[in-house]
């Protein structure tokens, strides 16, 4: 056997699998650690086997008498010690010998656990595939929730996969909790409530400024990720939930990207459900994707397939002013990536199809009850339509 070829072949595995998997997702991500440990120990075996040729060798020496006297020197002391030098080969070959088994022997280890990994990630799609029971046609036709947790589980992925980044989110609640710290007179003492309260960015903020915050829900997997953080969330249809609650109940209502999942007769009564439970001078804040970007209106918002119809920021205005709320700030989010703007853009209307592509993908906008508002009315007083 090439020793020399087996270690450099080791070595290079070892190294690429390294940087692969721990740029990879999932599995390999959690195996990266055990790749780390590897890469270094082939490192270090290739030291180990490097020391092999040079045991009982001179060191290389300059060309100088000093050298060339200690030189005489060393190889004295060297003959006067021949006889420890083959004893000192054996002992460095049997040691370099035994590395290179722990090397293969790990190599073995880390292939069993990796195929292990990949058989879990295997079952773990079968059960999603065949774990669950389906749901009836009439729920799958009507577009009416399952409630299916494996459905349920799908869907919050999906979202928390299409998300911006983490440091992007955070700095967008940010500038919400800015805004509302400023307000004069100051927003009224009270819960916040977040209506499709999803992964729990919002309750999250609002708990660390130290505001009393619950989330609604009716996804499973956001319930049970919000709960293992210790967040207050309720398990409810959101429309059921508000008409529920009693009057000027809340100081704060956030629905962050949630009306665009619902019908227009479902989506306003649930703004005026909202009105109603807010307290005088309390704040309603809606986030919605952007459907005047070419990018957000094409493809970014039907990432979420229970999305029903975007919001565009003219419909969303008039349904929070029809309801008596006052506008505090409308922000732009998520401006597409700057990028060669079409020529010409003194023309009106290349200035229009610049701001269709290279607009806000995404708004924001913080109303608030007037302390002198009318009670919207409840949905027990008006006709259901047919």
């Amino acid at each position: 056997m090439n020793l020399r070829k087996t270690v450099d072949e080791i070595h290079g595995r070892v190294i690429g699998e390294t940087i692969r998997r721990a740029e990879s997702r999932g599995a390999g991500g959690a195996l990266a650690p055990v790749h780390g440990e590897i890469a270094r120990l082939g490192l270090s075996y290739q030291q180990l086997y490097s020391l092999r040729d040079i045991v009982g060798k001179m060191p290389p020496s300059p060309n100088s008498l000093r050298a060339r006297i200690g030189g005489i020197f060393v190889r004295t002391v060297q003959r006067m010690l021949f006889w420890y030098t083959p004893q000192i080969h054996r002992f460095h070959g049997a040691t370099v010998e035994m590395a290179e088994h722990f090397c293969e022997a790990m190599e073995k280890h880390l292939a069993v656990t990796q195929r292990l990994y990949a058989e879990l990630e295997g079952v773990r799609s079968e059960m999603r595939v065949h774990g669950t029971q389906a749901a009836p046609l009439t729920d799958l036709l009507s577009g009416a929730p399952p409630g299916d947790p494996a459905f349920d589980h799908y869907i919050f992925a999906l979202r928390n996969s299409a998300k911006s980044a983490p440091e992007e989110r955070v700095l967008n609640v940010q500038k919400n909790l800015s805004v509302i710290e400023s307000l004069t007179p100051a927003l009224p003492a009270g819960p916040w409530l977040d209506i499709g309260c999803g992964d729990g960015d919002w309750l999250r903020a609002a708990n660390s400024s130290g505001r009393d915050a619950i989330g609604v829900d009716d996804n499973l997997a956001a319930l049970a990720h919000c709960r293992a953080q210790n967040l207050r969330v309720t398990e409810a249809e959101p429309l059921a939930f508000l008409r529920h609650a009693a009057d000027s109940s809340y100081s704060l209502i956030g629905a962050f990207y949630t009306l665009n999942r619902y019908p227009a007769r479902y989506a306003w009564e649930l703004v005026r459900e909202a009105v109603r439970a807010l307290k005088p001078a309390g704040i309603l804040i809606l986030e919605s994707s952007n459907p005047a970007s070419l990018l957000a209106g094409s493809e970014d918002v039907w990432y979420d397939p229970t999305v029903l119809r975007p919001l565009p920021v003219f419909t969303a205005r008039f349904l929070l002013e029809y309801f008596g709320l006052e506008m505090v700030i409308e922000r732009a989010l998520d401006s597409a990536p700057e990028g060669p703007e079409a020529p010409v853009a003194e023309l009106e209307f290349v200035r229009r199809l610049n701001s269709h592509l290279y607009g806000p993908r995404a708004y924001a906008m913080i109303a608030r009850r007037p302390a002198g508002i009318r009670e919207p009315y409840r949905a027990d007083s008006l006709e259901t339509s047919a």
